[in-house]
């Protein structure tokens, strides 16, 4: 089952700030795919605060924080932060850095697959939680659409 919240707070101008939690828990075994130990409780939580501040007109800074628990890695925070710039009305830049995590899952760590007596899939104790720096820098805008008709035809 999956618990969440998110309040939104208006910190003033040009400010806006949100926090929320994040819960999610529960596994379950099937006939041919199973998680040993059969018992073990699988809860993940995530808490985060993230602020939007409004530079001018159309520009907009957000920094924000996740901190994430998971019984594979732990209290693991995962900052952000990112710039936006809107160029007219259809039209935007932006960049952002952050850091994120893809932390071991009971899939990759207590698996099992046996067809009949043989073991097809085992997890591997061994895996460790991947970590990476992200930058982004990006532009979006309306795809230029040309419509032709051709009135000729009969």
């Amino acid at each position: 089952m999956d618990r969440s919240g998110q309040y939104w707070i208006e910190v003033g101008e040009p400010s806006t700030a949100s926090v929320g939690i994040v819960l999610h828990d529960g596994i379950t075994n099937t006939a041919s795919l199973l998680f040993e130990p059969p018992d073990h409780a699988l809860t993940l939580g995530d808490a985060f605060v993230q602020d939007t501040m409004k530079l001018a007109d159309q520009a907009a800074l957000i920094l924000g924080v996740k901190f994430e628990d998971d019984p594979f890695a732990g209290w693991t925070p995962l900052p952000d932060v990112r710039l936006s710039m809107r160029m007219g009305e259809h039209a935007a830049l932006w960049a952002a850095a952050s850091r994120a995590i893809r932390s071991p899952t009971p899939f990759d760590d207590e698996v099992g697959e046996k067809s009949g007596a043989v073991t097809e899939l085992a997890g591997n104790s061994e895996f460790r939680p991947e970590e990476v720096m992200g930058y982004e820098l990006g532009a979006r805008a309306p795809a230029a659409c040309a419509r032709a008709t051709d009135s000729d035809r009969g």
